[in-house]
């Protein structure tokens, strides 16, 4: 996949070893929901950012989030990164402590 590719989201998942299989699909309503719909029932999934594509799972799965390690071969001692819709989702699962209200509410678009 080039960088210059406008493909959607793509569902990636274990076949064997290393490997992984996908499904790249256009970005448009129906993938997006094959996305939501792989990842409810734990699969990873690729998607396209501003800059680059992200892998991204259920961060409340715990057998997601150790696909996603094992899909980048990152080691568990470099954390991921989680993305809420707004700040009161974040704060569902996190106490923000007082450095990071402050950076939440300059860099934050759902102040």
């Amino acid at each position: 996949m080039s960088p210059d590719d406008d493909s959607g989201p793509a569902e990636a998942s274990e076949t064997s070893g290393e490997h992984a299989s996908t499904d790249i699909a256009p970005v448009v309503d129906d993938a997006i929901a094959a996305a939501a719909d792989a990842i409810r029932e734990g699969a990873a999934v690729v998607y396209p950012t501003e800059t680059v594509y992200g892998l991204g799972a259920d961060a409340t799965d715990a057998d997601a989030i150790s696909r996603v390690y094992q899909i980048k071969g990152r080691p568990r001692s470099n954390p991921l990164s989680v993305a809420f819709t707004d700040r009161g989702m974040a704060e569902g699962y996190v106490t923000p402590i007082d450095r990071e209200q402050a950076f939440m509410n300059v860099f934050s678009p759902a102040r």
